[in-house]
């Protein structure tokens, strides 16, 4: 535990922030940014297993996800 006093801050001002300004067309909306994977990536089989007994503790929606997520059906150990 350290008890000595501060000696230092850094405060940033908000003119030296570099912010990109939307321009006007743009105003009030939001561009997502390209999918990084066209579709949904596997998980472990072992993972998909741990996630059936986490499930207990979920509501229905939640229990309906994990129920759909693709696994692998073989373990490569």
């Amino acid at each position: 535990m350290n008890n000595a006093a501060w000696v230092s801050y850094v405060l940033t001002t908000p003119e030296k922030i570099s912010l990109q300004r939307p321009t006007p067309q743009e105003e009030n909306t939001f561009l997502f940014p390209n999918r990084a994977y066209e579709e949904t990536l596997q998980i472990s089989g072992e993972k998909f297993r741990d996630l059936q007994h986490l499930k207990t503790f979920c509501g229905d929606e939640v229990k309906a996800y994990f129920d759909n997520l693709k696994y692998e059906k073989k373990e490569n150990k």
